[in-house]
């Protein structure tokens, strides 16, 4: 390089918004917006079994970014062992969705 030893190079562009909002778009990580399809509360009867009711999946899962997945949920084992359907109560059952660490309270 030709040039004064104590030269600083500056490599500023502008950017517009379009440009701007496709570089955070792609160097961000997409956060969770919405999970679709996970069971609600549900209503059992004496004896029935919970595992009939819970389904595996598909759940539908929504992102910051806008994109889609379609998951499935793995319920959460010791919960389910836990329920004793021949008396009436309260029971919570986690789940994991698609091989996720984050469980969902359903």
């Amino acid at each position: 390089m030709d040039g004064a030893a104590d030269v600083i190079w500056d490599s500023r562009a502008a950017l517009t918004q379009t440009e701007y909002d496709r570089l955070v778009k792609k160097f961000t990580n997409p956060s969770l917006t919405n999970l679709e399809g996970l069971p609600g509360n549900l209503t059992i009867q004496t004896g029935e079994k919970l595992e009939d009711k819970l389904s595996t999946g598909p759940v539908k899962a929504s992102y910051s970014d806008g994109t889609e997945k379609t998951l499935s949920v793995r319920w959460n084992q010791a919960d389910l062992e836990k329920i004793n359907t021949a008396r009436p109560g309260t029971y919570t059952v986690r789940g994991t969705v698609g091989g996720s660490a984050y469980y969902t309270e359903k």
